[in-house]
């Protein structure tokens, strides 16, 4: 494939990392989905290669970023859930 290909997938990755950065700092990690790049791009051009990299780093960034906030909503559901239900005196019926 071409440079320009290349370019255009790189740009739509770009995009799409920054649609994830702004759902996870709306606090909707849900909207987070994997970037699909085109079919049959071939190898990576090497010009392309320094852009490619920093926009890796910037995924694996966002990555963790997205993990640590899942992990915290775990954690907060775990926490409600063990005070969800109050206890409730229970009474015996010693007539019985």
């Amino acid at each position: 494939m071409s440079t320009a290909t290349w370019a255009a997938c790189l740009d739509a990755f770009a995009e799409h990392l920054h649609e994830q950065r702004t759902a996870l700092h709306e606090g909707q990690a849900q909207r987070c989905t994997a970037f699909r790049p085109h079919e049959g791009l071939g190898p990576l051009p090497p010009a392309l290669r320094p852009r490619a990299g920093e926009l890796l780093a910037q995924a694996e960034a966002l990555s963790s970023s997205l993990q640590d906030a899942l992990s915290g909503t775990g954690a907060e559901l775990a926490g409600l859930r063990r005070r969800a239900a109050p206890s409730r005196p229970s009474y015996v019926d010693a007539h019985c």
